[in-house]
C-alpha cells in the first residue's frame, strides 16, 4: 500500500533531467521541496532562498511557488489556495 506522502508528489524537471520533488509535508500541509542527489552535486538552486542542501521550511517552498504563479492563480490569502483542485 502507497503511504500517503507518496500520492502527494511531483518531479522537478529542469530540460530532461529530474531536478527535484516536492512533496506534500503532513506536519504543515504545505509543500516542500527536496533536491534530488545528482542534482545537489551538479545543479545549481533555483532560489536563493532554496539552498541545494534542502535545509529550508515547506513555508519558503510554498512562498517561491505562489510567486511563480500567474495573477489569477495566486494565493487569495489562504496557504491551501494552491491545492484547490486536488482531491485529498
Amino acid at each position: 500500500m502507497m503511504a500517503k506522502i507518496d500520492a502527494y508528489q511531483l518531479k522537478v524537471t529542469y530540460g530532461d533531467d529530474v531536478i527535484a520533488t516536492l512533496a506534500l509535508d503532513n506536519a504543515t500541509n504545505l509543500l516542500k521541496l527536496s533536491y534530488a542527489p545528482q542534482w545537489q552535486q551538479q545543479g545549481f538552486a533555483i532560489s536563493p532562498h532554496l539552498p541545494l542542501n534542502n535545509q529550508h521550511t515547506p513555508e519558503v517552498a510554498y512562498n517561491y511557488l505562489d510567486n511563480s504563479l500567474p495573477d489569477p492563480l495566486k494565493s487569495t490569502g489562504s496557504r491551501y489556495s494552491l491545492y484547490q483542485g486536488i482531491d485529498a
